[in-house]
C-alpha cells in the first residue's frame, strides 16, 4: 500500500518475465506514473502457510510522470520466508 496515497498497489502486469519458483513482483515500471519523483514510502506484506508466518517491509519507491523506471530507494529487495 502507498502510505502516501493509502492506494492500493497490485503487480498487474502482462509482461512474461522469467521468475523461480514461490518468487512475486510487487511493482514494475508499469505503476511509476503512481509515484511521486521524490519517492513514495510502499508497504509490502505476504504470508507464508505452510510455516504460519507473516512479514513486512516499508520500502521507499521513486518514479513519476516523467520518469522511464521505478527507483527502489531504501527497504529490502527481497522478503524471504523459510
Amino acid at each position: 500500500m502507498n502510505q502516501r496515497t493509502g492506494e492500493a498497489i497490485k503487480y498487474t502486469s502482462e509482461a512474461t518475465i522469467p521468475l523461480v519458483e514461490g518468487t512475486y513482483l510487487v511493482m514494475d515500471d508499469l505503476n511509476r506514473k503512481k509515484l511521486s519523483s521524490e519517492g513514495d514510502y510502499i508497504k509490502v506484506s505476504g504470508s507464508y502457510e505452510a510455516s504460519g508466518q507473516t512479514k513486512e517491509a516499508i520500502l521507499k519507491v521513486a518514479g513519476g510522470k516523467n520518469s522511464c523506471h521505478i527507483q527502489n530507494l531504501s527497504g529490502p529487495d527481497k522478503i524471504v520466508f523459510e
